[in-house]
């Protein structure tokens, strides 16, 4: 079993990657960071709700880290996730620069 966190659970998080973590049979969704919220449990109550990413990160039986935040934190937490070990999903835009991307990308290859 992947088990997977979602870093929020706004639109894309309750359209797109909830619904579609939930349907693959190898997949788990495992952890929702909501920090004002508890939306995530009433659909999915098996889901832990965290209020800190850290949670996420410090957390060994998380595989897959899905970064659906706005773009803004894309860069931080994609880089904070491959640091921790994490496999990650990252909406797009990847990054606002193509020197973030990079970076990403060079972290991601060695890790």
């Amino acid at each position: 079993m992947i088990r997977v966190a979602l870093a929020s659970y706004g639109m894309s998080g309750e359209i797109f990657h909830a619904p579609l973590i939930e349907a693959h049979p190898e997949f788990e969704l495992y952890k929702v960071l909501e920090r004002n919220r508890n939306e995530s449990a009433k659909k999915y109550p098996h889901v832990q709700v965290v209020k800190k990413f850290e949670d996420i990160l410090e957390d060994e039986l998380v595989d897959v880290v899905v970064v659906n935040t706005p773009n803004i934190y894309h860069y931080e937490m994609g880089k904070q996730a491959l640091e921790a070990g994490k496999h990650v999903v990252m909406e797009k835009p990847f990054t606002n620069t193509s020197e973030e991307a990079d970076k990403l990308i060079n972290l991601a290859n060695e890790k």
